[in-house]
């Protein structure tokens, strides 16, 4: 059975013979399929979650949705709606979002357009962030620990010797950031300019709207914030080469900072550091990625004390 036919299936399952239809799959990956849709005469955005923890994924997903759409319901700031769930079958229904993909967007912009992008973004996961927001010390040994255990067998030996640098940088920063209170609250878990819309306000403005949301968790709100900028920085780069910060484009970095300031740099440098590490540990079919991540790691290491 096709993933497009075992989709329909569930569906029927879920909601009843035909009331939700699924016409094209827009993502396959391990951990769910995701495709465009008909709930009756509605476009609609269907996601099922895959593995032996579905049920319990999709409930999550839920209760992240229920605890900051409230939040994103009015303003420039939006989120998506959940319109249904099905946790025994993994389902989710959503409403599409409208407007045009940021990173379509990042690809025609100069460099005014571009920092007004990372601004937009910025104040989206700002207003995002707010609802729930805490400050604290956090222990981020866990997420190098992840990094390390995630590493393919098969790096190279120059990138094996990269990613061992990278890591004791990591390590160092997240000594230095033992007692820092840095700002926490629900992540989206996917800020990429991939899962971001712009589209015109009433008001002659911009909304930003947000797409597939991740279950519930409580993290750094760095950890967004490096997710979209090292995405947008590998595979939306700004024309020629320019000044880096954190290996990144120093423009965008600088954005972020101003759109978002709960988010404070050191928090975000080691973020962008672990971010771009998987960048690397995950390019091995992308030639051209894995050059732009080794660029990139190359330069923050340049920061590291």
């Amino acid at each position: 059975m096709s993933d497009l036919a075992a989709l329909n299936a569930a569906l029927d399952a879920a909601f009843g013979p035909g009331h939700i239809v699924a016409g094209r799959v827009l993502q396959h990956s391990a951990q769910a399929i995701v495709a465009e849709a008909m709930d009756a005469e509605a476009p609609v955005i269907v996601k099922r979650v895959l593995g032996p923890d579905a049920a319990i994924r999709t409930d999550r997903l839920r209760e992240a949705h229920d605890s900051i759409a409230p939040h994103m319901a009015k303003g420039l700031f939006r989120l998506a709606e959940l319109l249904r769930v099905a946790p025994h079958h993994g389902l989710a229904v959503m409403a599409p979002a409208p407007g045009q993909r940021m990173d379509m967007v990042l690809a025609q912009a100069d460099a005014a357009e571009r920092r007004a992008v990372v601004d937009l973004a910025g104040g989206w996961l700002a207003a995002f962030a707010a609802p729930r927001l805490r400050r604290g010390p956090v222990n981020l040994h866990p997420f190098i620990r992840r990094r390390k255990d995630h590493q393919p067998p098969d790096l190279t030996p120059a990138d094996r010797a990269l990613t061992g640098e990278v890591l004791a940088g990591l390590r160092h920063a997240a000594r230095s950031l033992a007692h820092a209170p840095i700002a926490q609250s629900g992540v989206h878990g996917d800020l990429t300019p991939y899962n971001l819309h712009l589209a015109p306000a009433p008001d002659d403005g911009i909304e930003v709207w947000a797409f597939d949301l991740q279950p519930l968790r409580i993290r750094p709100i760095a950890q967004d914030a490096a997710q979209f900028l090292v995405v947008a920085g590998l595979r939306q780069p700004p024309d020629g080469p320019g000044p880096r910060r954190h290996g990144l484009p120093s423009a965008d970095v600088a954005q972020m900072l101003k759109a978002c300031p709960e988010v404070s740099d050191p928090v975000l440098r080691f973020f962008i550091g672990d971010r771009l590490l998987r960048a690397l540990h995950d390019a091995a079919a992308h030639p051209d990625r894995a050059r732009a991540a080794r660029t990139a790691l190359r330069h923050w290491l340049e920061g590291a004390a």
